[in-house]
């Protein structure tokens, strides 16, 4: 009940009890459809954020390990032995200046090889001068010898002649 000054009037309002049910029983089913389509939205949303997260982790992952795969083939190249492989993977993160650096000591071990290579071939060729010096040296030792052999018997027919004379 309230009193309305104005116009002197005092106006009520009231329920039946068995209306007060009813109207429960329809709030608590506006609440329920309320809680359902609340639940709906909130699993769509962790469904679709999901997806997001696995998607965008799915294209992280392969950005990051293009590049290192790259790298990694590039060193069985050079750990097998070829020394003309190529690394075109090319930037300013970690794994571009680990690119960098490996591109450096590939260069870097063809150049060393190439020297050592260069360097046995020196040697292969001293060698090889060596062992004919050491071939003539041998023949003319051979020859000496035969010389001074000769030598010693025409000594001693002279000093067998000498000892004959005498």
């Amino acid at each position: 009940f309230r009193y309305v000054p104005k116009w002197n009037w005092i106006l009520g309002t009231g329920i039946y009890n068995d209306d007060i049910a009813d109207i429960i029983t329809e709030k608590q089913n506006i609440f329920d459809i309320k809680i359902k389509q609340a639940l709906l939205v909130l699993t769509g949303t962790i469904l679709f954020f999901t997806i997001c997260f696995t998607f965008l982790s799915i294209v992280i992952a392969r950005k990051l390990l293009i590049p290192v795969k790259k790298v990694a083939e590039f060193a069985k190249q050079i750990g097998s032995g070829n020394l003309t492989a190529k690394l075109e993977y090319q930037s300013d993160d970690e794994i571009g200046q680990m690119a960098d650096s490996m591109r450096r000591a590939a260069k870097d071990l063809a150049d060393l090889i190439g020297k050592v290579v260069t360097s046995s071939k020196v040697m292969s060729e001293s060698a090889s001068k060596l062992l004919g010096i050491a071939y003539d040296l041998n023949d003319s030792s051979n020859e000496m010898k035969n010389h001074s052999g000769n030598a010693t018997k025409e000594t001693e027919k002279v000093s067998d002649h000498m000892t004959s004379i005498s």
